[in-house]
């Protein structure tokens, strides 16, 4: 609701909540309390064939690439570069081919008069989604 209502402090608070929160779900501790990992805390190990495992790593992923995504979009907003391309790098790392990530990055180079990148982004985002969606 703060995004809509142009309340970026706000959003971002709640954006790096969120994130802390799953970083939380994903701490040894609360995958252990779900049955996800195994063993004592020196040799803990993941239970590799646990479907529960691959379930919350992949929605935890896809969350964080989400929040990593609307912080960058938050901070352009607020005209904080670099700060929006560490986040958008964030995002990347998670998911190389992230349309979003790519063009909002992109934005930010080219605020910072970074043209090379800004075009190398934004040429990337557009091969990813060719007729804008």
């Amino acid at each position: 609701m703060a995004f809509k209502n142009n309340e970026f402090v706000s959003a971002i608070r709640s954006y790096h909540h969120a994130l802390l929160c799953v970083k939380g779900i994903l701490s040894k501790a609360t995958m252990k309390e779900l049955g996800i990992l195994t063993g004592n805390n020196s040799s803990t190990v993941l239970n590799r064939g646990n479907s529960k495992e691959q379930e919350v790593t992949e929605q935890a992923k896809s969350l964080k690439i989400s929040l990593h995504n609307n912080l960058a979009v938050c901070l352009i907003k607020q005209s904080k570069w670099e700060r929006a391309i560490s986040h958008c790098d964030e995002a990347l790392a998670l998911q190389p081919n992230n349309c979003k990530a790519m063009y909002r990055r992109g934005l930010a180079y080219l605020e910072l008069g970074n043209f090379d990148r800004a075009g190398d982004d934004i040429r990337k985002a557009a091969r990813q989604q060719p007729n804008g969606n």
